[in-house]
């Protein structure tokens, strides 16, 4: 199977280091009134042109004889520049361009007084659209052996600013009056509803558009185009290209964006802010991103939009959660607006979270929350270990660039799961709630949320759940330390005390975490139900006095907490052997993952014999649910070098000491070494049960886990079963 992607945007990281210029903080943007004329004559490669006005009224924080904003490769008529206030017009005494920090400086002759109101206007500018999905771009597609061109904008992060002057930061929000100029046998759309068009005279017409709620340049959004609409279902339209009516692959999307925002709507308890939701589905190879969550218009990769009820699973799976991850923006993002660049997990990694959790609130038979803990958490896990350890706030170092996409989607998204479970589920939204209510149209930084969390903790009664500590004390560890902790129980089975202990995972580094701990010790009952903390975990140690010495012990209770669990080695062979018994449903499913995914990352540095993955792995000859499998595909191929036939020596002297090593003949002088043709031989005995049960063609009656599942086993070992 391929596994069900977090929503990401194509942003190569660097690590130079850079000055940024920031705007002076002495003018506030309250309104533009933009218009923008681009020409649609020319279908092609090479560039063309647009025009544009811009009007913007100012707030005057400090007196200040400069008006500074951002411009960039955009030709701006210095003579069409004007600054009006109330006792008249501002001479501009020159402007200038400052290219290394994308500015442009307007000198006036007087200064402007704090605490006046200005209107400035920049009536001439013109810039070129080329087909590189930044700023105001063009795309092209074939209809009926004609080329056809559209022209669609991209800002996130800095990219208006390519596309008119404005005040290119993301706490200066402002309100928007969009017009487009186009020909007749063009549309235009934009952020809000259309509110009027004017006949400008030949083949011209002027488009305006409704006022724009208080938002940040990123998410202003406009495209000029001859697509199709879909019919307005409820808020809803999408936009496309002829090609994808006469497939009819849209209605599937649409009515999925109908439920999607209703359940936003519901689960948030604030409503949706402007009057219409937009879907612009750019034409293949000319939209770096899969979405983008302009509001009030989401522009998607046409290829993650189109599809039928009849697509296969992971297809619908990918493109519903896709969906839900740009609504979820709608708030996290757009309503509520992360203060600068370096706090994006704000509203990355909510929203990631909520492109899972919404999908399963509108498909619940998919368990795609289950399926977060292994695509999301334990790929986040690989993933900082071989891409590199960041914290959620992330110093932004050059133009244009975002946090590592697994910072900011995978390991923001797992902890913002994590903060859901020792919540609760009841406080996590209702926390939420009251959150968007109290900073909508705001701009946040992350002790925003906390404090405001903390308000909701306080008003519930429910300070208990954090040991003495606040919602900002936890949090102050999580997105600030880079990689993750490994929680190491030990039990001492003559006495009963079980120490727990911490280790910070950061490949150097030593932090001490605030970890949710909570614990199963099967002889004194199994509820893996409860997933609030039993204990928080703040030292580098902690002792849990005279506990049971029979049984098992599991701790991370459905792997809430974002860290791996490693034990001794008694207890893991009494998790083996209880997982290989009829009772092994009596441990929790994602604990079994859990479990799996850990134990072959363990060993892969040595901190537990070679044996045990292996052996524990063993079980799944009794297992039907999709889950487990899915962690032992993920983790063979993140952790075992005998998946792809380079096997360490450990693994070589493990398998040539298999029992199955008498089941196999000699080698045929084919390449293959006899450990890896046993370990063919064992993933074969594991998976002979489920392979049996799933056939090797889909069936009319297969479930949806089933579809899923035998697309996974074909796609990790396509070789394996000839």
């Amino acid at each position: 199977m391929k596994s069900l992607p977090i929503l990401i945007l194509s942003a190569t990281i660097i690590s130079v280091q850079c000055h940024i210029y920031r705007l002076p903080a002495n003018v506030r943007p309250l309104r533009y009134l933009l218009t923008i004329e681009p020409n649609l004559t020319y279908v092609g490669w090479k560039p063309s042109q647009f025009w544009g006005d811009v009007h913007i009224e100012l707030e005057i924080l400090e007196d200040t004889q400069n008006v500074t904003l951002h411009a960039t490769d955009i030709d701006i008529e210095e003579s069409s520049v004007s600054v009006i206030g109330s006792g008249g017009e501002v001479g501009v005494k020159k402007t200038n361009k400052v290219k290394d920090d994308h500015a442009f400086i307007i000198q006036l002759e007087e200064p402007l007084l704090k605490n006046k109101f200005y209107n400035l206007t920049i009536g001439k500018f013109r810039g070129q659209m080329i087909s590189n999905s930044r700023g105001l771009y063009k795309a092209h597609y074939d209809y009926k052996d004609q080329d056809r061109v559209v022209v669609v904008s991209h800002f996130e992060p800095t990219f208006a600013r390519y596309a008119f002057p404005c005040f290119d930061e993301p706490h200066l929000k402002a309100k928007f009056v969009i017009s487009l100029i186009r020909g007749r046998q063009y549309n235009s759309i934009a952020n809000e509803a259309l509110e009027f068009t004017e006949f400008l005279g030949g083949d011209r017409y002027k488009d305006t558009f409704k006022e724009t709620p208080p938002m940040p340049t990123y998410a202003v959004a406009f495209a000029v185009s001859d697509f199709q609409s879909t019919r307005k279902l409820e808020r809803h339209r999408i936009l496309a290209q002829h090609d994808a009516f006469e497939k009819d692959e849209l209605e599937y999307p649409l009515l999925m964006s109908v439920k999607i925002l209703q359940t936003l709507e519901k689960y948030i308890g604030v409503n949706f802010t402007l009057s219409k939701m937009d879907t612009f589905a750019v034409p293949p190879g000319y939209f770096r991103h899969f979405a983008m969550e302009n509001w009030g218009l989401i522009t998607f990769q046409e290829d993650q939009l189109r599809c039928t009820n009849s697509s296969h699973p992971l297809s619908l799976t990918t493109i519903t959660s896709y969906i839900a991850h740009e609504f979820a923006h709608q708030w996290f993002g757009n309503l509520v607006t992360h203060a600068s660049w370096d706090y994006i997990w704000l509203s990355e990694s909510f929203a990631a979270f909520f492109q899972y959790y919404i999908t399963g609130m509108v498909q619940p038979q998919w368990r795609i929350m289950d399926q977060f803990v292994v695509n999301v958490v334990q790929q986040s896990f690989y993933d900082e270990q071989s891409q590199g350890a960041h914290p959620l706030n992330f110093r932004i170092s050059r133009y244009g660039q975002f946090p590592p996409f697994h910072i900011m989607y995978q390991k923001g998204s797992s902890i913002v799961r994590m903060m859901s479970h020792f919540l609760t589920k009841d406080v996590f939204r209702e926390a939420l709630h009251n959150y968007i209510l109290e900073k909508q149209f705001t701009n946040v930084v992350p002790d925003d949320l906390y404090k405001s969390v903390q308000k909701t903790v306080v008003k519930e009664g429910v300070e208990h759940l954090f040991g003495g500590m606040t919602f900002g004390d936890i949090m102050g560890t999580w997105d600030t330390f880079k990689g993750y902790p490994t929680v190491t129980v030990t039990r001492n089975y003559s006495s009963g005390n079980i120490n727990i202990a911490q280790k910070s995972m950061t490949f150097g580094d030593e932090q001490v975490w605030k970890i949710p701990i909570n614990y199963v010790i099967s002889s004194k009952g199994v509820d893996f139900s409860k997933t609030t903390a039993d204990l928080w975990l703040v030292d580098e140690s902690t002792v849990l006095e005279n506990m049971p010495t029979d049984g098992w012990v599991i701790v991370n209770k459905q792997h809430f907490g974002y860290y791996r669990v490693n034990y001794d080695l008694e207890n893991w062979e009494r998790l083996i052997q209880v997982l290989k018994s009829d009772k092994f449903e009596t441990i929790h499913v994602l604990n079994r993952a859990q479990l799996i995914n850990d134990a072959f990352y363990l060993t892969s540095l040595e901190k537990i014999p070679i044996d045990i993955p292996f052996r524990l792995a063993e079980y799944l000859v009794r297992e039907k649910d999709y889950i487990p499998f899915a962690a032992f595909c993920n983790s063979l191929s993140n952790y075992a070098s005998i998946y792809y036939g380079t096997t360490k020596e450990a693994e070589r002297e493990y398998f040539l000491h298999h029992p199955l090593n008498n089941h196999i003949a000699e080698p045929e002088d084919d390449g293959y070494t006899r450990d890896y043709l046993i370990f063919r031989e064992y993933i074969k005995a594991i998976t002979a049960n489920i392979r049996a049960d799933l056939g090797k063609e889909e069936k009319p009656t297969d479930t949806y886990e089933q579809k899923i599942l035998r697309s996974d086993i074909e796609r990790h070992f396509p070789y394996y079963f000839e």
